[in-house]
């Protein structure tokens, strides 16, 4: 084989497209990769123009920017999109240079780099967001619990004597609550809702989940669940996973304004090396995997790419906020999991839900449990910390309405001050999670430590690791969560001071 012969083979054999036209744009040369790039074969090409074998480049960029390099001589790197007949996209990285003949095109495949960096630049907007909701909610909490608690007291208080003023107060307070349900809408999709994981069986759950789609769906529709591999567990939040998967089927009735079949299955699966890196963000591992198809309209590559943003939606002017898929999404990211959405027009929808298969033998069933109705006066010493000033005498009042001596504390050196002049006569310890620039787990925890009876309720709207730090807390603990409301906060502090109470989230 002559040195002629070896340099063809060598370039044919480069990932690296080649084309050389000459000053007439004609093809005079391709190799291999050029000819997989442009998927046309070097005879249909060699001996033509590019715009005889492209109709319409002439109007494109990118002949602008073969025009510049054929006129000035200088060379030029740029990426383009280009789309085949069958409508698939790739990206490119083409490399134009003068050559003796007329033009040098190098080009290189990089649409798997391009979709990680769409995935990532989807993700980092998604973080903003993120940041923006969990911020706006945590505030809205306090003032909401601020709410709360205020009506709750003056209604109570005026009662007897002015009915009907009380009865416009349970109007507020309910309009509250409401306004609360939206605030953990938004913990949703910051990543910050507070969830409280168990292990879940999940053939149960599915079974269940069934009858309450069939119930939402209609006579229309028709739902089917699979879950093959009996004992399936999962250790998530049930109640978050139900609110997912209601939220995917919903979407998908919405997709088939006909009529169709939902199809929810369950299986075990590995992603492996591969495919964590072409999509960002995916740690390879054992995942369970929940997937809810549809036989609906479908959706273009356009929507698909933009369907879980915030606020984007498909829906008619007051028909969605566009938040559902973005909630999810937090969701099964907050569980360490992972999200994917294939559709194709008139062909149906699937989203799979990637969940984390390993389940910590130790870890707390962290249920959510209503306070009982007992009584809820008492006259124990409560150091009550609480960094938002007006929810904290807020709560003092509702605790000093009902008997009980406040210790009030903004910041962990409040506290501390306040344990060393009343010591063990503090009966209970009341507590934010957050607290200025430390945390109640922290405070609580040093405490608990020097005075060994007391006992401690934690106060939350949002926590980002609480159920899953192991260190941080004892085995049994009590979880309030923002707002509450008055009743819920002093049932709970009465049946913790009476021992009714050890572990729950109210």
């Amino acid at each position: 084989m002559d040195t002629t012969q070896t340099l063809k083979l060598a370039i044919d054999h480069m990932s690296e497209g080649v084309q050389i036209l000459d000053a007439d744009w004609r093809y005079l040369y391709l190799n291999r990769a050029a000819e997989l790039h442009g998927r046309a074969e070097a005879d249909s090409l060699l001996g033509r123009t590019m715009p005889e074998c492209y109709p319409g480049i002439e109007e494109t960029l990118l002949w602008r920017d073969l025009c510049y390099v054929k006129q000035s001589g200088e060379s030029r790197r740029i990426e383009n999109e280009f789309i085949y007949p069958d409508g698939e996209r790739r990206w490119f990285e083409l490399h134009i240079e003068s050559h003796p003949r007329g033009l040098l095109i190098r080009s290189l495949d990089i649409s798997d780099r391009k979709l990680i960096e769409q995935q990532l630049r989807h993700a980092q907007r998604t973080e903003t967001i993120s940041r923006m909701a969990a911020s706006i909610a945590h505030d809205f909490n306090n003032k909401l619990g601020i709410i709360m608690l205020s009506a709750q007291l003056v209604r109570e208080t005026i009662a007897d004597q002015f009915p009907e003023s009380a009865s416009q107060l349970t109007y507020a307070i309910a309009a509250a609550r409401s306004a609360a349900e939206q605030v953990q809408r938004l913990l949703g999709l910051s990543r910050k809702q507070l969830l409280a994981p168990r292990v879940v069986e999940l053939a149960r759950f599915l079974d269940a989940l069934k009858g309450q789609v069939g119930l939402l769906l209609g006579s229309k529709y028709s739902i089917e669940t699979h879950c093959p591999e009996s004992g399936t567990q999962l250790y998530v939040d049930p109640s978050a996973l139900e609110d997912a998967l209601l939220n995917l089927c919903i979407n998908a009735r919405d997709a088939m304004p006909g009529g169709g079949r939902i199809l929810v299955r369950v299986r075990n699966t590995t992603l492996d090396e591969e495919y964590a890196r072409n999509h960002a963000g995916v740690t390879p591992g054992p995942f369970v995997l929940i997937e809810v198809s549809d036989t609906g309209v479908g959706m273009d590559k356009l929507t698909l790419d933009r369907i879980f943003e915030p606020f984007f939606t498909t829906k008619a002017e007051g028909k969605g906020t566009g938040l559902g898929l973005a909630i999810v999404q937090g969701f099964i990211q907050q569980c360490n999991g992972h999200i994917w959405a294939y559709s194709e027009p008139g062909r149906g929808t699937s989203i799979k839900l990637y969940l984390p298969a390993r389940i910590n033998p130790t870890a707390r069933n962290a249920e959510r449990v209503s306070a009982e109705s007992y009584a809820v006066n008492g006259s124990e010493v409560i150091l009550l910390m609480e960094d938002d000033e007006a929810l904290r005498q807020t709560l003092a009042a509702a605790l000093e309405s009902n008997g009980y001596m406040v210790l009030r504390a903004g910041t962990a050196a409040e506290a501390e001050e306040l344990h060393q002049l009343h010591g063990d006569s503090i009966r209970l310890a009341l507590t934010d999670i957050m607290l200025g620039d430390s945390t109640g787990v922290a405070v609580a925890a040093g405490l608990a430590n020097r005075n060994p009876k007391l006992k401690i309720i934690y106060m939350s709207g949002y926590t980002e690791s609480f159920f899953h730090d192991e260190a941080a807390l004892e085995d049994d603990f009590i979880l309030i969560r923002k707002p509450a409301m008055m009743r819920d906060v002093l049932q709970t502090v009465r049946a913790v001071l009476d021992g009714r109470m050890n572990k729950g989230v109210i």
